[in-house]
C-alpha cells in the first residue's frame, strides 16, 4: 500500500524474545493485564516515531470499544423489536437457552441476545458488554472473596 501511494514505509522487526521481554513493561505502562499482546505493537510504533522526532500519533485504535463494538451494535439496533414478545415469553426463552451448547459462538450469541431482551434499561445495556454469567463468575472467586 505504501508503495502504490508513494509514502515512506518503516519495517519494525520484532522477534519473540523481544516481546516476552517488554511484556511487564507492557503490563505496567497499561496499569492493568491485558491477554492481548496488540499494545506491544503500539509499543513499539511509538519508539520507531520518537526516535524520528515525531512526538502525535493517531491510530483510530479502540473505536470499536468506544462505540460499544461490533456486535452489540445489532444487538442493540435490535432491541426496538423486543417488545413484539412479551416478557414472560423472553423469560421462558431464556430458561430454554442455558440448555444450548455455550461451546458455540452463535449459541453464545443467541443465548446473550435472549438473555438481555427480558432486562430493562441500564441492565440490558450491561448486559451486552457481559462476557460470563454471574454463576460462572461467582465460581471463580474464594469463599473470602466472596464474603
Amino acid at each position: 500500500m505504501a508503495g502504490h501511494l508513494g509514502v515512506p514505509l518503516d519495517v519494525i522487526t520484532v522477534n519473540a524474545g523481544r516481546m516476552a521481554g517488554d511484556l511487564e513493561r507492557m503490563v505496567t505502562q497499561l496499569d492493568e493485564p491485558l491477554a492481548d499482546p496488540a499494545p506491544l505493537n503500539v509499543l513499539y510504533i511509538s519508539q520507531l516515531a520518537r526516535e524520528q522526532g515525531i512526538k502525535v500519533l493517531l491510530s483510530g485504535s479502540a473505536g470499536d470499544d468506544l462505540f460499544t463494538g461490533y456486535r452489540r451494535h445489532r444487538a442493540v439496533a435490535l432491541d426496538r423489536h423486543r417488545n413484539w414478545l412479551p416478557l414472560g415469553i423472553w423469560r421462558g426463552l431464556e430458561s430454554a437457552s442455558a440448555q444450548l451448547d455455550q461451546r458455540r459462538t452463535w449459541t453464545q450469541c443467541i443465548t446473550k441476545l435472549i438473555n438481555s431482551a427480558g432486562r430493562e434499561g441500564d441492565d440490558r445495556l450491561v448486559n451486552y458488554f457481559r462476557w460470563m454469567g454471574e454463576s460462572s463468575l461467582r465460581a471463580l472467586y474464594s469463599p473470602d472473596f466472596l464474603a
